[in-house]
């Protein structure tokens, strides 16, 4: 081994503007359980081959103030950071939002869908209309045992398949026609009543 010690930097400065290994491929800067503490360059290009490992919790900042980054915050869970706030996480289970966050649709974020745990307790979607295709069902239950679907190959309706569909639980519940003053309702238990405007 040569080993050189100075009491100030060591500074290279070869005319061709580059150090090179002895070959392509063959040597490595650094040893395993020696590692150079940083690195400070302007650029890695990998030349298309190669792996970059971190190991660890190590991070990547993304941006000049370090508060946004993608770091493995545990064993086998990738974290996404932005504005110093942990926003996602990866996992083998798939890919979780935290809470009240959401995910936007559209350059000026026109459609939104989040966990809204502050307020309701939901998942809410904001924004444009939501819209389902032709023939498309939105299936309720886990063994899709109820059904809505808008029947566009039969008879152009929006028409529901399934178990028995119940309208409300109790007196104020109505279904109502055309504005609130013509409605069908159950007052009480064993009546059922059509009430009209006219």
């Amino acid at each position: 081994d040569l080993k050189l010690v100075a009491a100030a930097d060591i500074v290279l400065d070869p005319a061709g503007n580059n150090v090179l290994p002895g070959g392509d491929s063959e040597d490595d800067l650094g040893a395993s359980g020696t590692a150079w503490r940083k690195l400070f360059v302007d650029d890695i290009d990998l030349n298309g081959q190669g792996d970059i490992s971190m190991g660890g919790t190590g991070r990547i900042d993304l941006d000049a103030d370090d508060d946004t980054s993608i770091r493995a915050s545990a064993d086998d869970v990738i974290t996404f950071e932005a504005g110093g706030v942990d926003v996602a996480f990866l996992a083998s289970t798939g890919l979780k939002i935290k809470d009240n966050a959401g995910i936007a649709f559209g350059d000026s974020n026109e459609a939104v869908v989040k966990y809204d745990e502050d307020t309701s307790d939901n998942l809410l979607f904001s924004g444009v209309d939501l819209r389902l295709s032709d023939d498309q069902k939105l299936n309720l239950g886990a063994g899709a045992d109820g059904s809505f679907e808008f029947d566009a190959n039969g008879d152009s309706v929006v028409q529901y398949a399934g178990v028995a569909l119940r309208i409300g639980h109790g007196a104020n519940t109505a279904l109502q026609f055309r504005d609130s003053t013509i409605f069908v309702h159950s007052p009480s238990d064993g009546e059922l009543k059509a009430s009209a405007d006219n």
